[in-house]
C-alpha cells in the first residue's frame, strides 16, 4: 500500500512539473492565439463605428492621437439634448449588449488560449458595459438630477465607455505583440 500510494504521489509530481514545464507554441498555435486576440479586440470597435455612423457630424478627419478612443474623447461629444439622447439608445443599449455578447462570446470560445490577465480585463469591461447602459436607462427615466448634471452624465457616458474598451483594446494588443 505504500509504494502504491508513493508511485501515485511521484506520478502527479512528475506531471505537476511537466505542465509547468513551459513549451514553444507551434506556428499554428501561436496563429490561433492570435486569432483568438484580434477577435477580443475587434469586440470594442464595434461600439466605436457605431458611434460614428450614430453621429457622423462629430467625426474630425486627421489629428495627432494616441487611440481611436483618445480621438473621440478629445473631438466635441454630442450634446444632452432629446434627439443626442435618444440617437444614442442605439450605443448604450443595442450596441453595448452586442459588445458585451461578443466579448461574453470570445471568452468562451477562447478561454484556454487567452491569458489571465486580458480574460479578467474582458470580465471588467463586460461589467462596466453593464454600468454604462444601466446609467443610460436611469437617465433617460428622468433621474431627478439637474438639467447640468443630466448634460455632465450624458458626457461622462461617452468618455467611461471608451475608457473602458480601450483599457481592453490595449491588453489584447499587448497580447498579440507578446505572441511575437
Amino acid at each position: 500500500m505504500f509504494i502504491r500510494t508513493s508511485a501515485l504521489a511521484l506520478i502527479g509530481l512528475f506531471i505537476g512539473l511537466w505542465q509547468a514545464v513551459p513549451h514553444r507554441a507551434t506556428k499554428a498555435e501561436t496563429a490561433l492565439a492570435h486569432e483568438a486576440y484580434t477577435q477580443l479586440n475587434l469586440s470594442c470597435h464595434y461600439w466605436k463605428l457605431d458611434y460614428w455612423e450614430t453621429f457622423p457630424e462629430l467625426y474630425v478627419p486627421g489629428g495627432n492621437y494616441k487611440s481611436v478612443w483618445e480621438k473621440i474623447r478629445e473631438q466635441p461629444l454630442p450634446t444632452y439634448d432629446a434627439a443626442s439622447v435618444a440617437r444614442a439608445r442605439r450605443l448604450f443599449v443595442e450596441r453595448i449588449n452586442d459588445v458585451r455578447q461578443r466579448i461574453q462570446d470570445q471568452l468562451a470560445a477562447n478561454s484556454a488560449i487567452l491569458s489571465a490577465e486580458v480574460k479578467a480585463t474582458a470580465q471588467a469591461t463586460r461589467q462596466q458595459l453593464e454600468t454604462e447602459r444601466t446609467s443610460y436607462e436611469i437617465l433617460v427615466r428622468g433621474s431627478g438630477l439637474t438639467p447640468g448634471d443630466q448634460a455632465r452624465v450624458f458626457k461622462g457616458l461617452f468618455i467611461g465607455t471608451t475608457y473602458t474598451l480601450e483599457k481592453l483594446d490595449a491588453a489584447t494588443d499587448a497580447a498579440r505583440a507578446a505572441l511575437h
